[in-house]
């Protein structure tokens, strides 16, 4: 990510006089949230908010130099420059305030915040000092997806990211563009959640793709509407990806790629026509999951399913909290015996969760070491398929 010096020598030269609605500066810190960093960040100058006043915006910057997120309010105003405020206590501030406006007047190094019958005074930094980023996505090269789109790609696939910084490769979601089509793949090693989404605008458009970071993906759920009327765009570069979301308070976002390879995914994916395919209620299946979950042991939160051409049977055991045992009718395709396989239950609550209605529920083997195929048509044309690597129970 690309920084440079910004002109301003003090803070107050031309700090500029802010007057927003409550809701909107409470709506713009939420989103900048995610690239504000914590504590224990060593450099002083990274944990302040960047406010900058054009003559048809005000603008909040955050940055933790991997991720860095703009967000605009737009307002008619006289352009008056811009200042640093301290995040932590800003944003903490600002959370509690109860009124219609707010009024941040800078002077020298401290800032006089007025909402309401509250008025405080908080630090401000030098301009100068803060890093900048190139924000832009409009190139003719930038992909453009709807919203809503976004969304159900990030609903369907994050919760399998892994937490272990030590696969960094695993610590985000693979994007990819191909044949008229978009997909976002994500796993931890022990499940693989996929999405698929066919879109016009894409036929001729060549084959692409990138690995997004986590922080990037939820800074995106924050930001995100259900609109197919709203677009994102999304602009590849060589070190990072930049991001626009329209909407009424447009959102930029630059954020630095995961170098290296993700895994070969469509290895783990089951080929061929399955042995085992029976279609469920997701509702019904998610009741018992929870239930079963609820008795497990704490360590695995592993479920026994018992699969046969009319039912899935779950039980879970722990030796201090006792046992529990579920059962749903499912609607068979083919014949096979019956048989029984273990899978943590917790990863199956997870996708249960992002699914709705009828889901299939394949196994290329009927066997107690063969991972889980779920897949389910959220909406027309659009493909969502979930596998789960078995466990011993």
């Amino acid at each position: 990510m690309s920084t440079a010096v910004m002109e301003s020598p003090t803070v107050a030269a031309k700090a500029g006089k802010v007057n927003i609605s409550l809701a909107s500066l409470q709506a713009a810190l939420t989103k900048i949230s995610p690239a504000i960093p914590g504590a224990s960040c060593a450099v002083p100058i990274l944990r302040t908010i960047r406010v900058d006043n054009t003559e048809t915006a005000t603008t909040f910057t955050a940055t933790d130099l991997d991720l860095a997120i703009r967000a605009s309010v737009p307002v008619d105003q006289q352009a008056a420059g811009g200042f640093l405020i301290a995040a932590e206590r800003f944003v903490g501030y600002v959370k509690l305030l109860e009124g219609d406006a707010v009024t941040i007047s800078p002077n020298e190094r401290r800032a006089t915040l007025k909402c309401g019958r509250a008025t405080t005074q908080l630090p401000l930094d030098i301009l100068a000092n803060y890093p900048a980023t190139e924000f832009s996505a409009s190139s003719d090269d930038a992909l453009s997806i709807p919203q809503n789109v976004m969304l159900r790609l990030l609903k369907h696939t994050t919760f399998a990211v892994s937490a272990e910084e030590s696969r960094y490769t695993l610590c985000g979601a693979l994007m990819e563009v191909f044949d008229g089509r978009v997909r976002l793949v994500a796993t931890d090693g022990h499940r693989l959640a996929m999405y698929t989404v066919p879109l016009e605008s894409l036929i001729d458009r060549a084959k692409s793709s990138a690995l997004l970071p986590l922080s990037l993906l939820k800074a995106l759920e924050k930001s995100l509407k259900d609109s197919v009327d709203q677009s994102i765009k999304i602009e590849d570069r060589e070190a990072n990806v930049a991001l626009a979301l329209s909407g009424s308070m447009p959102v930029d976002i630059v954020c630095r790629k995961i170098a290296g390879a993700f895994p070969n995914y469509r290895a783990v994916v089951p080929q061929g026509k399955p042995e085992v395919f029976v279609t469920v209620n997701s509702t019904e299946m998610l009741a018992s999951i929870m239930r079963c979950v609820a008795m497990s042991d704490r360590e695995n939160f592993a479920v026994k399913l018992t699969i046969s051409t009319d039912s899935i049977d779950m039980k879970s055991v722990d030796a201090t909290a006792g046992e529990t045992e579920e059962s749903i009718p499912v609607g068979p395709v083919g014949d096979w015996e019956t048989f029984s396989t273990g899978f943590n239950g917790q990863y199956l609550i997870d996708v249960l969760k992002a699914c709705r209605g009828d889901i299939e529920i394949k196994f290329a083997t009927p066997a107690n070491n063969v991972p889980m195929l779920i897949s389910c048509a959220p909406e027309d044309g659009e493909e969502f398929d979930y596998v789960v690597m078995p466990m011993r129970v």
